[in-house]
């Protein structure tokens, strides 16, 4: 409990919240006349002035042979402002600077970016953050990062393990899930 002032009439008061630390704070007013003390609803006031920071991503930058069925992801420090993740904030290029179809979505702390069509590859993706914000209304320091997506990927010795048998008509394919 700590007194921010004496209010004397008109009984209005600016809180200078300059002075004071990030984190929730409770305020309530109270007013003593004669011998009794009235004590308005108690409220709590939370001060957030720190912008959002990148704590885990999926790929991680410079990433190689990623998969490109796999969601792209970002973890945040805090919470993010939902009207911030959008196609339009979240910019999603491909190694011609052509700018592909995504889906976002927000759960929590965490933006999924996911493809919603399939660049030429091999590629290189490019993934860029230009205006987010928190819930508060902190903007994200932009930043973006790439990865590489191969047009194969090598998934380990010959699949053939028997040297015998023909393996000239050999085929593999992938279900809309990328397995």
């Amino acid at each position: 409990n700590q007194l921010l002032t004496t209010l004397q009439e008109p009984y209005r008061y600016t809180w200078k919240i300059a002075v004071w630390s990030d984190g929730v704070h409770t305020l309530e007013a109270r007013v003593a006349q004669s011998k009794h003390v009235f004590k308005s609803e108690t409220r709590i006031i939370t001060l957030d002035r720190t912008a959002p920071k990148i704590v885990d991503r999926k790929p991680l930058p410079n990433a190689t042979n990623v998969w490109l069925a796999d969601s792209i992801e970002i973890e945040f420090s805090e919470a993010i402002n939902k009207d911030s993740v959008t196609p339009y904030n979240i910019v999603l290029s491909d190694g011609q600077g052509q700018d592909l179809d995504i889906s976002t979505e927000l759960i929590d702390t965490r933006v999924v970016v996911s493809l919603k069509e399939t660049p030429v590859l091999p590629t290189t993706l490019y993934l860029s953050l230009p205006e987010l914000s928190d819930i508060a209304g902190n903007v994200f320091e932009q930043t973006s990062w790439s990865c590489s997506v191969p047009s194969w990927h090598r998934l380990g010795s010959s699949f053939n393990v028997d040297s015998s048998q023909d393996a000239s008509e050999a085929s593999m394919s992938l279900d809309l899930n990328g397995n």
